[in-house]
This record gives C-alpha cells, structure tokens and sequence, in this order.
C-alpha cells in the first residue's frame, strides 16, 4: 500500500502502525506516531490498522542542550 510517512511516500504493506514502525527501524519505546493528524499511544500501534493514502507521523526525541 502507499503511505505518506513523515512527508514521504513510501510503500509498504505492514497491516498495523506497530507493524510499519518495526520495518522502518524506529526504536518503538522512544517514539510519538500519528495517524492522519491523531495522536496515537504507544499501546494502540499494535492494533491501530493501516490503510492504503493512510498519512503517518513518526517523531524522534532529540537530545541536546
């Protein structure tokens, strides 16, 4: 399916956001995601379904000072 993450397309065929998150290695613990502009929790990845034009968000904390 055709996705939009972080302002790219991309193909994938990952069902769930957990899912997709693991084949692009992020580190999941450390991670905020959003599908289509809402917020989704760590705990709900896993069951959060994705569809093909689906728009995703996957935000990487920083370090510095």
């Amino acid at each position: 399916m055709k996705l939009m993450v972080n302002g790219e397309k991309i193909e994938n065929f990952s069902a769930t956001l957990d899912g997709l998150c693991h084949d692009l290695d992020y580190e999941t613990d450390c991670i905020a995601t959003a599908v289509n502009g809402i917020f989704v929790p760590k705990e709900m990845r896993i069951c959060t379904v994705l569809y093909d034009g689906d728009t995703i968000e996957i935000l990487v904390p920083l370090q510095g000072g």
